[in-house]
């Protein structure tokens, strides 16, 4: 590998000043490689081979002086290297040229205005640009510094590709780097977070940098030490750890009777329909099925879901298998009830203009986070004669059909409080609230959806 110097350098060397060496340079009494710098004035650079043997010893016995002794606090701690003189003279230059444009580099990096990282780019650009011959990476400057540091002369040699070979153990601040890139839910690809971590280090670590495991290494390590909730909450959000990871009571299926619970939901069909006026439809599935057999006990196909498509549903499992027990609005996880004791006014709308029923009545309430709708609230509110409420469900994940519980004895009000355009009610109740109506429904009647768009 062939040292090269500046013209700086060459005329401390010979004792000359440095107009005296860019004339030389110009008049070709030495050889020399021109370019331009960032100023665009030409520069020079001298190989080393190409100067008086005197001279050539001179700067390897400046060399040999400048080489640091080595610390007995560094670790690990490496064996001593031969002295310069018992290198190859191919060994010498490399070991000569390694030595120079670390030196060049750290100068550089003192002075560059930027960010560590940019003045890494900036200078391996700089190098590819003056010394085309000599190709190398940012891991490699890396890695020659640090044996420079440590007076590590062996490492200064090429060892083709060996380096990294045994190196499995990944740093603490390098790990911890590597996971602030992992651990987001913008779901960097690991090759990617890897690279991040690099240039996070370069700023703030850069001793660190030449000791790196291999991606590989990263990605092993990925697989073996992060749990998969970590994982998941980290890269996907709270949504997909609570609905993939946090734990829950599951409903035991084996307990039910068959006819017990049912489900119902809508189901939007992938394919396109035609009607006989021409014009193209996406048809909905309305369905009830039974939750301990799976068995469907109702469907109903129809152009837009609708109370009257559940209804529909509904009778049609009621004819054939009998009238099943109440339902959920949605799928999600229940919490547990909370009970707030209180008085028992009758909920006749009339009662409300005089007593505040929904402030003053015992009421029990649970907090749904539903699949479709976000976390929702039902309340139960007691009456007169009402004034047992049984919930079943406690911390646990339910699904739409299924009974959520029972007043004792008789029946009373029911309050459902959603997030602000999460769901919507049906236009008939809109319109009969308008005018202080009430609208009765019937059981597993819709009475509202989510919003469209």
């Amino acid at each position: 590998m062939e040292t090269r110097l500046s013209t700086q350098e060459v005329a401390r060397l010979y004792g000359k000043h440095e107009s005296t060496i860019r004339r030389w340079a110009k008049s070709g009494k030495i050889q020399a490689a021109s370019f331009l710098n960032e100023f665009n004035s030409p520069e020079y650079l001298f190989p080393l081979d190409v100067l008086d043997t005197s001279i050539q010893e001179k700067y390897f016995a400046q060399l040999k002086a400048s080489i640091p002794a080595p610390s007995a606090d560094i670790l690990p701690k490496r064996k001593a290297s031969r002295p310069l003189d018992h290198y190859t003279a191919e060994e010498q230059r490399e070991i000569a040229w390694w030595m120079k444009t670390v030196d060049d580099w750290q100068r550089y990096r003192s002075k560059y205005p930027g960010s560590k990282a940019e003045a890494d780019d900036r200078f391996i650009a700089l190098c590819a640009k003056t010394d085309p011959e000599h190709e190398f990476s940012i891991d490699t400057l890396y890695r020659r510094w640090k044996s420079i540091k440590q007076n590590d002369l062996d490492g200064l040699i090429d060892k083709r590709g060996k380096w990294k070979k045994g190196k499995s153990d990944i740093q603490p601040e390098a790990w911890d780097a590597f996971l602030y890139f992992y651990l987001q839910e913008a779901q960097h690809p690991m090759m990617k977070c890897y690279e991040y971590m690099k240039l996070l280090l370069r700023e703030d670590h850069p001793d660190l940098v030449a000791d790196l495991p291999s991606y590989t290494t990263f990605t092993r390590r990925v697989k073996s030490d992060i749990p998969e909730a970590v994982e998941v909450l980290g890269r996907e959000g709270q949504k997909a750890f609570r609905d993939r990871c946090a734990p829950y009571i599951r409903r035991t299926y084996e307990s039910m009777a068959s006819n017990e619970w049912w489900v119902a939901d809508n189901h939007t069909f992938d394919v396109i329909t035609q009607g006989e006026n021409g014009q193209l439809h996406r048809l909905y599935l309305t369905a009830f099925f039974d939750a301990r057999s799976g068995i469907f006990t109702g469907c109903y196909v129809t152009l837009n879901p609708s109370s009257q498509a559940t209804l529909i549903t509904l009778r049609k499992g009621i004819l054939k298998y009998g009238i099943p027990e109440n339902i959920y609005v949605d799928n999600g996880r229940v919490s547990e009830p909370v009970r707030i004791p209180g008085v028992l006014h009758t909920v006749n709308p009339v009662a409300n203009d005089r007593f505040p029923i929904y402030k003053e009545n015992t009421r029990e309430y649970c907090t749904i986070r539903s699949e479709h709708f976000g976390e929702m609230l039902q309340m139960e509110v007691g009456a007169l004669l009402v004034g047992e409420i049984r919930n079943h469900a406690r911390g646990e994940r339910v699904r739409r059909g299924w009974e959520k519980g029972r007043f004792a004895f008789g029946g009373s009000t029911v309050i459902l409080m959603t997030e602000k355009g999460a769901a919507l009610p049906d236009g008939d109740i809109l319109e009969n609230s308008r005018f202080g109506l009430e609208t009765r429904v019937r059981l597993g009647e819709r009475v509202g959806g989510r919003p469209r768009g």
